[in-house]
Parts: C-alpha cells; structure tokens; sequence
C-alpha cells in the first residue's frame, strides 16, 4: 500500500510540473505516467551491476545534471517542437542550456534510453539504429497527442558531434557523450542516478 501511494504521489508530483511548463492536460498525463513507472535507478542495484565484467566505468563523477525544462515550443516560423533544458553546476556557477528542434529529439531518445536500459548504456551504450528507434517511438507518441513531431532526418553521427560541441561550448565538459563498447555505442558519460529528471524550480521559456 505503501509503494503504491508514494507512486501516486510521484505521477501527481510529475502531472503537475508538466503543466507548469505548458503541456495539454493529455500530455501531462501521459508524460507523468512514463516518468512515474521508471523510477531512478537505486545505488545498490547499480553497485550490482557494476561488478560484472565488461561495465565501463563513467567518466564524470560527482556532478549532478538536471533535465530542468521539456516540452514542446512554437518555433518563429510556426512549427512545433521539442525543447529540453539542461542545467548543471560549473566551476562554481550553475548554468544552462537549451537543446530545441532535432538536437531535443536526439538528446531526449539518449536520455530515455539511458533510463530504460541503463544495463546496455553500462556495458555498450547505444547505437544510432537503437537512438533512432526510440526517436521515431517518442514522435509517435507526440503525434498520437495531437503534437505533430517530425523525425530527424539525420541519420549518421553528426547529431551527436553537434550536441557535444554545444555541452562542450556551455558547460565546459569535454566528451560529456561517447562511444563506449565493441559496438560504437553512444553514451551519456554520466551515471543516471546522477541525473535529476525535472525539477520544482524549472525555469519557464528564456
């Protein structure tokens, strides 16, 4: 019973922020619903799966980034599309930054998936076909809420080159995503534990 009321209490938790930052009523619901079923990953089971062979070690330790802003924005020529803003704390100064259009499609797909299958980010990472799918899936989603939301049509790692530079550029952090395993998989050097999916202090459109 306990379990049960704390995820409720995490679906309204998250409903409600979703319709701080502008979404629908339908895509509250939705969203909140997704985040509320994966909870973050607790340090004992990550301390598990660490222990096996094969797991590749994350570079950036101690810090804290913070999905602070998601949602969907009116760009100037009218069309719709994604917006993620992303926050941490550098050299002593908290920064932000914001990812819009393709570049918040990709991130997004990285971000869920790093969530979903944190076991393959450990020892793999991602590779473009998994990120595409699970873009293509994100789209639908929206697009099944009545917000149309285009694929990239970039299919090569070009996206991933452009959203490094940026965090690079922003925030200081240097192969902050690489490719990790046998396989070139693209990965958030960061462990999920240590990111912090949205918060009561977002920030609204800047």
């Amino acid at each position: 019973m306990t379990d049960k009321k704390a995820l409720l209490t995490e679906y309204r938790r998250h409903y409600q922020e979703f319709l701080h930052h502008g979404a629908t009523d339908i895509e509250a619901q939705i969203l909140a619903a997704q985040i509320a079923a994966h909870p973050s990953i607790s340090e004992d089971l990550l301390r598990n799966i660490k222990n096996r062979s094969g797991v590749v070690q994350y570079a950036f330790r101690g810090l804290v980034l913070t999905v602070a802003s998601f949602g969907i924005r009116q760009a100037r020529n009218g069309t719709r599309q994604i917006a993620i803003d992303l926050k941490t704390r550098c050299g002593g100064v908290n920064r932000v930054t914001r990812f819009k259009g393709n570049q918040a499609i990709r991130l997004a797909a990285l971000l869920v998936l790093k969530f979903e299958r944190f076991e393959d980010d450990l020892v793999n990472g991602f590779t473009v076909g998994t990120v595409r799918d699970r873009e293509a899936d994100l789209c639908q989603m929206l697009t099944r809420q009545g917000q149309r939301i285009e694929q990239p049509d970039v299919v090569d790692n070009e996206m991933f080159r452009a959203i490094r530079r940026k965090i690079e550029s922003e925030f200081g952090l240097h192969n902050f995503i690489t490719t990790s395993g046998t396989d070139n998989g693209y990965r958030i050097e960061l462990a999920p534990n240590n990111i912090v999916r949205y918060s009561r202090r977002s920030r609204q459109d800047r």
